[in-house]
């Protein structure tokens, strides 16, 4: 009985790669190096919490930002998803 050896080649898994622009009141920043993510959900979630991260800490620092939107493109430089994070604040006393 002759046994066969069997070629066994490595599966290179591809990762796929999104762009996470971020637009805010005034500005649209491109992500120009992007970043890869095992699946659209995981890229998905990662805009959101981008996004609510960035407001967050722009009003710590005492800024005005109220609306922050990543804007997320796959590697065909298509726009598949966008997460926004808002802050609305309404005084109701006189200061």
């Amino acid at each position: 009985m002759e046994l066969h050896s069997v070629e066994l080649h490595s599966v290179e898994l591809h990762m796929p790669l999104y762009f996470f622009d971020i637009r805010d009141d005034e500005n649209l920043f491109k992500d120009e190096e992007g970043l890869s993510f095992p699946d659209f959900e995981s890229a998905e979630r990662e805009a959101a919490e981008a996004a609510a991260c960035i407001l967050r800490d722009s009003r710590r620092q005492n800024g005005r930002l109220s609306k922050v939107t990543i804007e997320v493109r796959d590697e065909h430089q298509r726009c598949v998803t966008a997460a926004s994070a808002l802050i609305q604040i309404e005084r109701r006393i006189e200061t």
